[in-house]
């Protein structure tokens, strides 16, 4: 059973300090409740990224409604990002974000 009420946003940024390339980028989700705008806290999280490799992160601890995710995106163009949020067994949430990537070129 799928909660209704839960929402995960997603931001991104480039982590340049910590890549040896500019394709690798942090993406910022927060899980909130919609009829409160409180965040949820003490979750799981598993998160699936379509590319090429596909990438998969599992048990990701949520203590506090916000997480990241740090990977590299080799292909430019639309990614799916596939959020899934637990409370113990119990799936109360899945989120489907639309990503796009695409390549930034620096200088002239």
């Amino acid at each position: 059973m799928v909660h209704k009420s839960v929402r995960s946003n997603t931001s991104n940024s480039q982590k340049s300090d910590s890549c040896a390339s500019h394709n690798c980028h942090q993406l910022n989700i927060s899980i909130q409740d919609l009829e409160t705008g409180k965040y949820l806290k003490n979750l799981t999280a598993s998160v699936t990224i379509t590319n090429d490799p596909l990438f998969a992160f599992d048990n990701i601890t949520i203590p506090n409604g916000d997480f990241m995710i740090v990977c590299r995106f080799l292909d430019q163009g639309q990614h799916q990002v596939i959020v899934s949020i637990r409370s113990g067994k119990l799936c109360i949430g899945v989120s489907l974000i639309q990503y796009d990537h695409s390549m930034v070129k620096f200088g002239k």
